[in-house]
């Protein structure tokens, strides 16, 4: 146990420190929204900016949300083990993916369902539009 708690310790500082960083990007980036008066162009190149702001704010609020998930799981004893398949996650994992949930098999297995029950959908919308606006292929 001495052997994994030394990573886990080194982890937990690298989590906390990229937990303080993002939410100094998500502050020094607050202070940047300001609207200005201008014409049409500045007024929409600010929209785009401030779209593509708050786009990367979510992203790095998610990132921070998983960080202290995984925190979380430290305190409880639960970190490094799959919430799937309860099996010990090589440090490896942990190493690459600090705030992995998964082990990569359970992992692999939810992006393949995932992906297939996309397409599953992407088929069933296309027969429905089929259904409703016939098809494309018969309008000539």
């Amino acid at each position: 146990m001495e052997a994994t708690k030394k990573p886990f310790e080194e982890l937990r500082r690298a989590l906390l420190a990229e937990r303080a960083a993002l939410v100094q990007q998500i502050r020094q980036g607050k202070t940047l929204t300001g609207f200005r008066d201008g014409d049409d162009a500045d007024v929409s190149t600010f929209d785009r900016d401030s779209a593509l702001r708050w786009t990367i704010e979510e992203h790095e609020i998610d990132r921070i949300l998983g960080i202290d998930a995984a925190l979380r799981r430290m305190d409880a004893r639960t970190y490094g083990i799959c919430e799937l398949c309860g099996e010990e996650m090589p440090l490896a994992r942990l190493v690459a993916v600090p705030i992995a949930k998964l082990c990569v098999d359970c992992q692999a297995k939810g992006e393949r369902q995932r992906a297939s029950e996309g397409a599953w959908r992407e088929a069933r919308e296309m027969m429905l539009v089929e259904d409703l606006c016939g098809d494309p292929s018969d309008a000539d």
